[in-house]
């Protein structure tokens, strides 16, 4: 570990409410915004990240810090930036997003955080990947669907979208 001496705020009491970074130990225990558990990191990069506002120390023994930024995410702190396969994913939901909108297919309420790609006809049932099988829906519309066949899940939209009509809520 180098003798860097980098000094970096801390949130708990101590000589200035600072530390440096020679005197962490050598890994640090990281956290997402939500608190679940992520790969450790160096103590350096623990106090790169908490001087970038990257992320705030929760403590100092054991070393933790709370990531406060997505974007601190890369390689050596929860795995690594975006894999081939996520940034696809990510392109797929935008372009099913500009196709169909920002409202759930099955619901039609605003997709928030809670959303999944599912597949029109099941992978089960011989569904495909291409764009014209998918929709972006709510996850709760999805376990609702499960395995139903396709003509199934076209009842379940019209179901699902006459409730709020029905009972005057939008």
């Amino acid at each position: 570990m180098s003798t860097q001496h980098t000094d970096i705020l801390c949130n708990e009491p101590g000589p200035a409410g600072r530390v440096t970074a020679d005197a962490f130990a050598t890994s640090a225990l990281v956290f997402d915004q939500e608190g679940q558990p992520l790969a450790p990191c160096s103590a350096e990069r623990a106090a790169s990240l908490v001087q970038r506002g990257r992320a705030v120390l929760v403590s100092r023994n054991p070393l933790a810090l709370r990531l406060t930024d997505l974007a601190a995410t890369p390689s050596g702190i929860g795995g690594s930036a975006p894999t081939k396969r996520r940034r696809k994913k990510d392109k797929r939901i935008e372009q099913l997003k500009r196709r169909d909108g920002v409202d759930c297919f099955y619901c039609g309420r605003p997709l928030l955080d809670d959303f999944t790609i599912e597949h029109l006809l099941s992978q089960a049932d011989g569904g495909n990947d291409k764009f014209a099988n998918l929709a972006i829906v709510h996850q709760k519309c999805n376990h609702a669907a499960a395995h139903l066949p396709i003509v199934e899940k076209v009842k379940l939209r019209e179901r699902l979208r006459i409730l709020p009509t029905l009972s005057g809520i939008q």
